[in-house]
């Protein structure tokens, strides 16, 4: 994974976790949970110690998250031949076709609620050059993909 989408990953993630403490915030205000007035919320949350202690947790598990999330595998096979096969096995697990070149194809998820859900950071590119494929995307989906991908290629030579 290059440094340019490892940043990206990394602040898609603190942009999540953001929202996500909006929501909670703005819900345990509505409720009167917070201990707190209208005129210092701000700096009671974001400004006090444990806010700045969040604010670190945040950029310490966004640090990681891309590292943790994302792979990348190696699957032996020929992306030119493989390429109708490779296709097949994407759309039975949910993917279409993004972007398409020689040795290069992109492909996300059909369906929209996951594609927001996961911030349209559910790409899986396939690449290939000398008889190696190589599969990148997050953890969850290569790993399911990588599978089933070897059995197809190791079964289309029989």
């Amino acid at each position: 994974m290059n440094t340019g989408k490892y940043i990206i990953r990394s602040l898609r993630y603190i942009l999540r976790m953001v929202v996500l403490l909006g929501i909670v915030f703005a819900v345990m205000a509505a409720a009167g949970l917070l201990e707190t007035t209208h005129g210092n919320a701000f700096h009671t949350i974001f400004l006090s110690r444990n806010g700045m202690v969040l604010a670190g947790i945040l950029v310490i598990l966004a640090g990681i998250y891309p590292k943790v999330s994302f792979t990348q595998v190696r699957i032996e096979g020929d992306i030119h031949a493989d390429r109708p096969r490779i296709k097949e096995v994407m759309q039975a697990y949910g993917f279409v076709t993004a972007r398409e070149s020689e040795d290069t194809m992109t492909f996300h998820s059909s369906k929209l609620s996951r594609r927001i859900a996961s911030q349209f950071d559910d790409t899986v590119t396939v690449t290939g050059s000398g008889g190696v494929i190589w599969l990148e995307g997050m953890k969850r989906d290569i790993y399911r993909l990588e599978a089933r991908l070897r059995s197809v290629l190791d079964n289309s030579g029989e």
